[in-house]
């Protein structure tokens, strides 16, 4: 099967420009032939736990079980797959949605950024197995989300497996036509300052024969905040009961329902008209088969027909156009500029993002500080393989453009000790465990920063 993956930007920029590590994932066992005896998870309310997968033992992965579990009823669940292989990390963050909506979270700990999908696909198979087979899920309500990388690896494992009811792809897709099951729920999501906002907004207009939402939020890239997530969640579980998959609950549906509409309030008093049409939008596809949607439909049409939405439609339109002419020259710039310049470029661009009073001026320049940071990785991992001499510029254009990102400081280390320069390959990497660079075992990937570090 082949996958197109949705890219607005360079071609050799693909995945998220924090520390990447790359690892494999084999089966110590051939299991294909095997009948194998699941033992079951011991879930404790309220509590999280790491398990090792009895389908594939290479496998692990993190379980947060909400506070309100018991062993007489069978929960939804949702699958996370983080690009750096901390399935912990979703779990924290949402775990007090899983409490309020009594559903299992799971999270990957054998999927990252440098595998294939191939491998990755290996690692969420087991996972899905051994959790159907050994706890106590509702099989017809199996959610698979991810972020940046691992929004990839949901994409293609939705693709793959049919029974799932939803996807929740976070700042990273992966699309083939007619790939997703016609019943699939999609939630696409993404920051107005996220370099891979035009990707998402792209994959929500191609699903869109499928049930979908588009979330917006106003990060860069990062894991989506829990009160935006907290829509997608109860998208997901409002098309489950409307396909008699959850038994149907009128008091929280009615309850959902007035939150979604104090969150149209909100942006109806803030007279931001992109995120109540938005969320107008959202709220009538969520709620169609399950609540009276009449007054929000009034409302998105007199929006649509209002001149502040033409309005806003125009420019965004023309910041589009103007943000695709700025990739181009920043492109061609990593060759004819030199640091002076990109110092000013990315003051310019900062200074815009946090000064100006236009919320789509600060988000364009957040995002085209983001496409510099993700362009400067992806070159400056190809430049110091190829131990090219323009390697050092990128680097200093990386470490300028996001000098609290661990991977800038560990490529600029790993440059100045292929070159020798040994006093700032160690001080470069003693500010890679400053800003938190955790990934000891990538050393080994260079011999001579292994040697420099642990003679």
């Amino acid at each position: 099967m082949k996958y197109f993956v949705l890219l607005l930007i360079t071609p050799i920029i693909f995945s998220c420009n924090n520390s990447v590590k790359e690892k494999s994932v084999e089966a110590k066992q051939d299991t294909s032939q095997q009948v194998i005896a699941y033992n079951k998870i011991n879930c404790i309310a309220g509590e999280s736990l790491n398990v090792q997968s009895q389908t594939n033992p290479a496998i692990s992965f993190s379980i947060y079980t909400p506070k309100n579990f018991s062993e007489s009823h069978s929960l939804p669940v949702i699958y996370f797959f983080d690009p750096h292989a901390d399935g912990k990390l979703p779990l924290e963050k949402y775990r007090s949605l899983a409490d309020e909506m009594n559903l299992f979270l799971v999270g990957c700990n054998s999927s990252q950024n440098g595998m294939s999908m191939e491998e990755s696909g290996v690692a969420a198979s087991a996972m899905i197995t051994d959790c159907s087979k050994r706890m106590p899920i509702n099989t017809a309500v199996q959610i698979v989300a991810g972020f940046s990388g691992g929004s990839k690896v949901a994409c293609v494992t939705a693709m793959q497996h049919h029974f799932l009811s939803g996807l929740i792809a976070c700042s990273g897709s992966v699309f083939e036509e007619s790939a997703f099951s016609d019943s699939l729920a999609i939630v696409s999501m993404a920051g107005q300052k996220d370099f891979n906002y035009h990707e998402m907004v792209a994959f929500n207009k191609a699903v869109s024969s499928n049930p979908h939402i588009y979330i917006e939020t106003s990060n860069t890239h990062e894991w989506p905040p829990a009160d935006a997530m907290k829509m997608a969640f109860q998208f997901e579980l409002l098309h489950a009961l409307s396909q008699n998959k959850l038994t149907h609950d009128e008091k929280l549906v009615k309850e959902w329902h007035h939150e979604w509409n104090d969150v149209i309030s909100h942006y109806e008093t803030k007279k931001d008209v992109n995120m109540t049409h938005q969320t107008l939008s959202n709220a009538v596809e969520s709620f169609k088969t399950t609540g009276d949607i009449s007054a929000w439909q009034n409302k998105l049409m007199a929006i649509e027909k209002s001149s502040d939405y033409n309005r806003y439609v125009t420019k965004q339109r023309n910041i589009i156009y103007q943000e695709k002419e700025m990739q181009k020259m920043l492109n061609d710039a990593f060759v004819n500029q030199n640091i002076s310049w990109w110092e000013k470029e990315i003051s310019d661009l900062k200074t815009g993002e946090k000064q100006t009073n236009d919320p789509m001026i600060s988000s364009l320049n957040g995002r085209l500080l983001g496409y510099i940071g993700i362009a400067a990785y992806s070159y400056s991992k190809q430049l110091i393989n190829e131990n090219h001499q323009e390697a050092g510029k990128v680097l200093a254009i990386y470490k300028t453009a996001e000098p609290d990102n661990a991977e800038a400081w560990f490529l600029s280390a790993v440059y100045e000790a292929n070159n020798n320069h040994n006093e700032q390959a160690l001080q470069d990497f003693q500010k890679a465990l400053e800003k938190g660079f955790k990934e000891q075992s990538r050393i080994n990937d260079y011999p001579r920063l292994k040697n420099l570090i642990a003679p």
